[in-house]
């Protein structure tokens, strides 16, 4: 049978068993789970991702600068307006590239260097 005859039953099942794991989430998470512990291991689950973020913004040196006031910005927690951090460190790191380029353009200057 072809993978679509069945779309609707496969649908209701996949609600379905997301209906049970939220309600098991919701009545036995915290309870065997405590919140630091959780806490702790989403900390662990970032450690890949900021490695590789961090080998990627090495291997351009003329856009460190730029990647490195993103990152302390935005780690930095500051609400500015009532709009959070990652806005504001995405905007500064936006600013800091677009100004570093405009004016490596401007001087002839070679991406990079």
């Amino acid at each position: 049978p072809s993978a679509w005859e069945a779309i609707g039953h496969r649908v209701v099942s996949v609600l379905g068993m997301l209906a049970v794991w939220q309600l098991l989430t919701l009545l036995v998470g915290e309870r065997f789970v405590p919140g630091p512990l959780i806490t702790a291991i989403a900390g662990l689950a970032l450690f890949g991702p900021l490695t590789g973020s961090t080998v990627a913004m090495l291997k351009a040196p003329g856009d460190v600068e730029a990647a490195l006031l993103t990152f302390l910005v935005t780690a930095s927690g500051i609400s500015i307006m009532g709009v959070g951090s990652a806005f504001w460190g995405l905007a500064t790191g936006l600013v800091l590239y677009g100004a570093r380029h405009i004016r490596m353009q401007r001087s002839g200057i070679a991406r990079g260097t």
